[in-house]
Order: C-alpha cells, then sequence, then structure tokens
C-alpha cells in the first residue's frame, strides 16, 4: 500500500467519526501531511477535491510525479470517484486566479444546522472556506440579537451563520455575484435576505 493511501485511510477513519458527530458533510482529509506529496485534499459530500500544489512549490520533479499518479490512483480506491484538480500556484500581489469553468453547478454542504452554496468545478475556490467552521458556529450563538457588519464577506457564509441568530446583518463585498450567492446562502437557512443589507462597494 502506497504511503498517501494509508495516510488517507488513517485520517478519514478519524474525520469522519467526528464529522458525523457534529453533522458537517464537508472537511479537509489531507493537508501537506506528507513532503513529498505536496497536496491538500478536501472532501465536499462524496466529491473529492485535490489541490494540486507543485506549481506552488515549484517541484516538479520525478517523485513529485509519480507521487501524484499514487494520490489520484489513492482518492479513486478510497472514494470511487475521480477527483476534481484545483491546480494552485505561486501569486505576486497584483495576481488572481482566473475561472476555470462555466458550468454554474452549484449543491450544497451543511455544517450542523447551517447550509451552505458551493460550486466545486467553476473557481480555483468553492465558495467556503472550511477552515472558517469554527468561527461560523460561534458566530451563530454570539450574534444573537446583535447587528452584524462582515466586511470583505465573499460568499456570506459568515454572515448566514450570524444571521441565523442576529437582529440585522450587513455584508460588503465588490462583487455583486458573490452578495447575489450570499443572498442564496440566507435562503437555504430560512432566512429572508430583504431583512438584511448586502452592498456592493
Amino acid at each position: 500500500m502506497s504511503i498517501i493511501k494509508n495516510r488517507l485511510i488513517k485520517n478519514n477513519k478519524r474525520l469522519r467519526k467526528y464529522f458525523a458527530k457534529i453533522n458537517s458533510n464537508a472537511y479537509r482529509i489531507y493537508h501537506h501531511d506528507i513532503p513529498e506529496y505536496p497536496y491538500f485534499i478536501d472532501l465536499y459530500n462524496g466529491e473529492v477535491i485535490l489541490h494540486d500544489r507543485r506549481l506552488e512549490k515549484k517541484d516538479f520533479s520525478e517523485n513529485k510525479v509519480s507521487n501524484y499518479q499514487e494520490t489520484l490512483q489513492a482518492i479513486k480506491d478510497l472514494f470511487n470517484v475521480d477527483p476534481i484538480i484545483k491546480k494552485r500556484r505561486e501569486q505576486k500581489r497584483q495576481d488572481k486566479y482566473q475561472r476555470l469553468q462555466f458550468a454554474e453547478n452549484y449543491s450544497k454542504i451543511n455544517e450542523g444546522d447551517l447550509w451552505l452554496r458551493v460550486n466545486l468545478h467553476d473557481y480555483i475556490d468553492t465558495g467556503v472556506f472550511l477552515d472558517h467552521r469554527p468561527l461560523r458556529r460561534r458566530l451563530q450563538v454570539e450574534s444573537k440579537n446583535k447587528e452584524v457588519l462582515n466586511l470583505f464577506s465573499y460568499t456570506c457564509s459568515l454572515s448566514a451563520a450570524s444571521a441565523v441568530s442576529a437582529k440585522r446583518v450587513t455584508s460588503i463585498d465588490l462583487s455583486q455575484k458573490y452578495l447575489d450567492w450570499g443572498k442564496e446562502n440566507f435562503r437555504m437557512n430560512n432566512i429572508n435576505p430583504d431583512n438584511h443589507q448586502f452592498l456592493s462597494m
């Protein structure tokens, strides 16, 4: 058995139990645990995303090419799906990732009682930062009856978490598209976006 497959089996066994307990179906199973395998691997409700970081690390040595194929095979063996590949690269401050596809194929994930809209194919990011999960859980409690301001709100996942209990949430982002995405996050949680503010500025 390959090193990466063994690690994925161990990680999945441990993490699957924990995330089932907190009723969450999206989480990171591998975070560049092994230096020779420079990847992030995320699970999204049965789908698998492989973040290939070899461009970012500028490392395409013979071993890394072999390890990449091992990783793809391990994912197929364990999850019975072909992973969605996201190639990450080293970026300068002015650089931006370009849109990857125009499939407009949205799905949803849950974190406890919170539902969030994701797009696994069109962008380098999915619309949800998985590592913000503890903050979203905290905001659901600490925002109760308060007014909340979310700057650089992106797809408003933090806003949606806040709006579960907040009096009013104001979300500000330059992108109207992401604010509209945020409104969908509100609707999926039975929150009327008209009772809150979404400002493109």
